[in-house]
């Protein structure tokens, strides 16, 4: 079991290495592009359009991930032979399904222009329609993408799907520095086919030891093939509310102004770096709960999710408070360049301070989903996901209507705050030792260090001038995070024990 752990441990934390490195690079794509292309309408139509192919494509890897590796690894166990067969049929039977689906987004392009974007005019409409068509062939490589990327995690390799990230903001970045001025943002319609021109051939080359190619026609469905369409019903009806859920995001924003849907992607960016934090942590925490639920260790369960709970919250509160209190010196420190206008120094810094509340939150919803997965409950928070967001979109319906882009990303926030609650809620469930899980003592510490930090925030603009954006931050943030440290230094002990214990594991 041991051994297990701390292979498990390693993985994890290579796949935890990548995931950073493709953030910063995602990240230093972003800081690239919105100097050289600005936040105008033609990237707007750019990100529009891709947007709902890429929200397509998560849909169907969420729900080929989900129900091929676990049968794949049922077929591939009791017979190795069948497993390379039936491969070869899921390949047929997806590259059926991504042709139809491409289809039906092509033919009805002009219905979904004017659909995810209501405010345009007719000329705009029409060119939305033409990058739709455009980015509509993507879907069969992107599929084909998933599948090699699903071969590769049944057979514990990780790492490499992983990296397909890293592969696409080098080639962005790339082809910006060399052709972005002079063609314009077409580059990054034209980047994106050649990064998956050549992601394709990694990860076919990568996964080519488990899998045969077979061209035979064969239109026979068996018990595997059934068993996966079986399975890939219901979950495709949950990812599609995620997807449904980004649309109708991608619809208010469109009708906001010129500029806002691409100056909403670059907060998005900023929120997504402690969003892939928390994400690894949780990763490792759940790697240490599947143990110890497999040991019957109830106690010792809801010891490590409370604590693992309390002191990511106890980080995360002072970097919620540095991004409300100073969203505009860090959008303008990171982006404000080249063609980035003030205009969307405005949309971006009220999208960031919007996602901002919602940082709080994100433990508490990543740690106890993973808590519930590891009592084989994928069913709860689910139900959790679709309640967060229906309130999503009906918040970001209403709150848009009086505060624009902060009213959509604030929406966010609350839909995860509500998803965080529930999982909490619903996880005592499965542990009558998961009491207690928010003492009086931290709230009333996370309120004071709260005011602590909005004090300092606001007192240092009195004596750093406005011009001197970074060192603005960057005095704002140690005084904040010290703050902070000293309000709960209780978890900072334990987070360094528990730190300790992983790396003697190691």
């Amino acid at each position: 079991m041991k051994k297990n752990s701390t292979l498990i441990f390693k993985k994890v934390f290579s796949v935890t290495v990548i995931i950073l490195i493709a953030k910063l690079l995602g990240f230093i794509k972003q800081m690239i592009t919105a100097g050289i292309y600005g936040a105008t309408i033609e990237t707007d139509l750019i990100n529009l359009s891709q947007n709902l192919i890429g929200n397509i494509e998560y849909v169907l890897r969420q729900v080929f991930i989900t129900s091929f590796i676990p049968i794949y690894i049922q077929v591939k166990n009791s017979d190795e032979a069948y497993g390379n067969k039936y491969i070869s049929k899921i390949f047929k039977l997806w590259t059926i399904i991504s042709i139809c689906i491409m289809l039906l987004f092509a033919l009805t392009a002009p219905v979904l222009s004017r659909i995810i974007a209501p405010t345009y005019s007719a000329e705009l409409s029409y060119r939305l329609t033409k990058y739709i068509r455009y980015f509509c062939p993507a879907l069969i490589m992107l599929v084909y993408a998933t599948v090699f990327n699903s071969i590769l995690r049944a057979n514990q390799h990780f790492n490499e799907g992983e990296f397909s990230s890293v592969i696409q903001s080098v080639v962005i970045i790339f082809m910006s520095l060399a052709i972005g001025k002079t063609k314009g943002p077409v580059v990054l319609a034209i980047g994106y086919y050649v990064y998956l021109i050549i992601n394709f051939i990694y990860l076919s080359i990568s996964s080519r030891p488990y899998w045969s190619a077979d061209i035979k026609i064969d239109v026979a469905i068996d018990n595997e093939v059934k068993k996966q369409i079986k399975m890939a019903g219901p979950l495709f009806l949950g990812y599609a509310m995620v997807f449904i859920n980004q649309e109708v995001d991608a619809i208010i924003v469109s009708g906001i102004g010129e500029g806002a849907v691409t100056a909403l992607g670059y907060a998005a960016v900023l929120l997504n770096l402690v969003v892939t934090l928390i994400g690894s942590v949780s990763s490792v925490f759940f790697t240490y709960i599947s143990q110890y639920i497999a040991e019957e260790k109830e106690k010792q369960v809801a010891d490590l999710i409370i604590k693992a709970n309390r002191i990511c919250t106890a980080v995360l509160i002072p970097i919620s408070i540095i991004f409300i209190v100073n969203a505009r010196e860090i959008i303008t420190i990171i982006f404000a360049r080249g063609a980035f206008s003030h205009q969307a120094v405005a949309f971006a810094t009220n999208a960031l301070i919007g996602y901002a509340f919602s940082i709080p939150f994100l433990s508490s919803k990543e740690l106890f989903s993973r808590f519930q997965y590891g009592y084989m409950d994928s069913k709860q928070p689910m139900i959790n996901t679709a309640i967060s967001i229906i309130s999503n979109i009906f918040l970001s319906i209403v709150l848009s209507h009086y505060i624009g882009i902060f009213g959509v990303t604030l929406a966010t926030s609350i839909s995860t705050m509500i998803s965080g609650i529930l999982n909490m809620l619903m996880s005592k469930r499965h542990n009558k030792y998961l009491v207690n899980i928010l003492e009086f003592r931290d709230v009333f510490s996370a309120i004071i260090s709260a005011c602590f930090c909005i004090f300092v925030s606001f007192w240092l603009r009195e004596f750093i001038p406005s011009s001197y954006h970074f060192i603005r931050v960057l005095v704002t943030a140690s005084i904040s995070l010290l703050i902070n440290i000293l309000m709960f230094w209780r978890y900072v002990v334990q987070g360094i024990h528990m730190l300790k214990m992983v790396k003697m594991k190691r």
